[in-house]
């Protein structure tokens, strides 16, 4: 899981604990974009002793939203481990289905795939939910 996050203290700590919660998920990588708040105590607080291990923040200088991804995607390559990334913005939450996604996209030899979307309210309450579709356009990419 890949998190690029700025001033993100709000969100942040559901976003982790969602992806810790998902038992496919082996590591958990923040990359913390020259936030002006303490992101890493919320991302501490967010875990069990445990589950602390397999968190992980990186920092940087203030640079935006595609080179933290960046930065994180090259965290991620640097010590690879897991054959799957996944991005996650600092404000959503892993659901449980991206197993599943993950599954259908080994299976078909997909380059990419997107999982399932939930979106909320303000106050909490389930806005939309949107089902990805399964498309598959030519021959898988290896």
């Amino acid at each position: 899981m890949l998190i690029p996050a700025y001033n993100a203290e709000a969100w942040l700590a559901d976003a982790v604990r969602s992806c810790l919660g998902v038992t496919e998920v082996e590591r958990v990588i923040v990359v913390d974009d020259g936030s002006k708040s303490a992101q890493a105590d919320v991302v501490d607080s967010a875990c069990s002793a445990d589950e602390r291990a397999r968190v992980e923040v990186v920092r940087q200088a203030n640079a935006g939203g595609a080179a933290a991804r960046n930065a994180a995607i090259e965290r991620f390559l640097a010590h690879a481990g897991a054959e799957w990334a996944v991005l996650l913005d600092h404000d959503d939450e892993l659901t449980p289905g991206i197993a599943r996604t993950l599954e259908v996209a080994e299976r078909t030899g997909a380059a990419a795939a997107v999982s399932d979307r939930v979106e909320f309210r303000d106050d909490g309450w389930e806005k939309e939910r949107r089902c990805a579709p399964f498309v598959s356009i030519g021959a898988p990419v290896r």
